[in-house]
């Protein structure tokens, strides 16, 4: 996975300039509610995009962790040294501890396209042992992940400058390939794994309280339009929370 992103830098900061896009911020925002004075912790972190968000939102600072050192780099650049962010070097599927003794774990964990680099069941569990281990009791995880409740036998042609291609069956779903319409275009692959395996190794790793919501799209011009009417039928992403039990 770092390979890819390496490779993309950032220049995956231009598929935000695409309508497919879009409804991802006013999702999360709704998902993450009330974050001010919580200390976060953003998995797969990029270029710190959603990081730049939580202190918006009220929280008090903000570590970002990542496979890619590229990434990375885009994200300590765009912080422009403000001590509330704290961005690492780290692959997220792998046993990670990113919390410092003197301050305890983390109160709400959030992971934009992580969870969707699993390949398996085996490497879901640990992703989710991650999260419970870097979450504190009570605390609130939040994931934006490709939408579960949708088949990915056919492909996603012309969706609001996405396409998204199945590449190939896997045990638990599909490996697919999203090319971004942006200049140059973005490429890269990623799994569609079912919604039981979420689940499954969510309450494997000790977390409760699964649930999903759907999307909100952005309340501008283009709402009420039918702008949104073909992403409404066929969101290609989904909300996932969860709650590490007390």
């Amino acid at each position: 996975m770092s390979t890819q992103y390496d490779a993309i830098g950032t220049r995956y900061n231009n598929m935000h300039n695409l309508p497919a896009l879009h409804p991802q911020r006013p999702s999360a925002i709704a998902a993450l509610g009330d974050i001010s004075g919580k200390r976060a912790f953003d998995l797969a972190c990029g270029t710190g995009r959603y990081s730049r968000l939580f202190i918006e939102l009220g929280a008090v600072s903000v570590v970002g962790v990542d496979i890619s050192p590229v990434m990375i780099e885009g994200a300590r650049e765009a912080s422009k040294g403000d001590s509330r962010f704290e961005f690492r070097v780290a692959d997220c599927s792998k046993p990670l501890q990113a919390w410092d003794e003197k301050d305890g774990p983390f109160d709400v964990i959030f992971a934009g396209y992580f969870l969707n680099y699993a390949s398996g069941e085996e490497e879901m569990l640990a992703m989710w042992r991650n999260i419970h281990a870097n979450l504190k009791p009570g605390g609130r995880f939040v994931a934006i992940t490709t939408n579960v409740m949708m088949s990915m036998e056919n492909d996603i042609i012309d969706f609001y400058g996405f396409e998204m291609r199945n590449i190939g069956k896997v045990k638990e779903g599909w490996k697919c390939r999203l090319t971004a319409d942006t200049d140059p275009p973005v490429e890269f692959e990623f799994y569609h794994l079912n919604k039981e395996i979420y689940e499954k190794c969510a309450t494997s790793a000790g977390m409760t309280d699964v649930t999903w919501l759907r999307h909100i799209v952005p309340d501008d011009e283009r709402k009420g339009t039918g702008f949104w009417d073909r992403f409404d039928r066929t969101p290609t992403f989904i909300i996932c929370t969860a709650i590490r039990g007390e």
